[in-house]
């Protein structure tokens, strides 16, 4: 929806087992047969609309998280537990679980990437994004490496990028670029053969996978 609802992508595309929140009204749903069907199992906290992003742990914990830093973790979906606020409190911003265990997120306030070992409950400053961005995604690999796709302004004709760090986030490397004539990435994820996806947000258009 437009206030952010997402589909956990990290663990959907290989166990079948899909979960989604909704954005709006923060209910929480469940999908057992990749998302033919759905069915309503709880709800997080918060108040009102807020950009939402849901990941899912290595160990098999979800964990979601607002644009105002509300943190919050579940085993099932359908109890969540309040955790201790993120350290961003404002603006665009996205999150990732890598397989390697460390969980990413990056606040575009801020332009800096930070990092969790503990499934969110605390989190450290890893550093500056290796280059201010209005729009961004970011994912983390099974090496603990992170991919950082950004778009330098919407809607112009600048060149996106996307880069590569080091295991832990650190020292960035250029990758590939892509235009961003109306577009920019939205959302990247790595699966475990270490294959990225994207998904494009467009003007007037929805996110489309690639």
């Amino acid at each position: 929806n437009d206030w952010g609802g997402v589909v956990d992508a990290e663990s959907s595309c290989e166990h079948g087992l899909w979960n989604r929140v909704d954005g709006i009204d923060h209910s929480v749903d469940e999908s057992v047969d990749g998302g033919v069907s759905w069915q309503h199992i709880g709800n997080v906290g918060g108040e009102g609309p807020s950009y939402i992003r849901m990941v899912t742990t290595d160990s098999g914990l979800l964990l979601v998280a607002n644009t105002v830093g509300d943190l919050y973790r579940s085993s099932d979906g359908a109890n969540w537990n309040e955790l201790s606020p993120a350290p961003w409190t404002s603006g665009d911003f996205d999150m990732s679980a890598g397989r390697a265990g460390p969980l990413y997120s990056i606040n575009l306030s801020d332009d800096v990437l930070y990092r969790s070992t503990d499934s969110g409950s605390s989190w450290s400053l890893v550093g500056a994004l290796p280059q201010n961005a209005q729009r961004a995604a970011v994912a983390a690999n099974k090496d603990d490496s992170v991919f950082i796709a950004h778009c330098p302004g919407f809607p112009e004709t600048d060149q996106g990028k996307v880069f590569k760090s080091e295991p832990g986030g650190q020292n960035f490397t250029q990758m590939s670029s892509y235009s961003t004539d109306g577009a920019w990435i939205a959302r990247i994820t790595v699966d475990s053969l270490g294959r990225l996806y994207t998904a494009i947000s467009e003007a007037n258009v929805g996110p489309s996978l690639r």
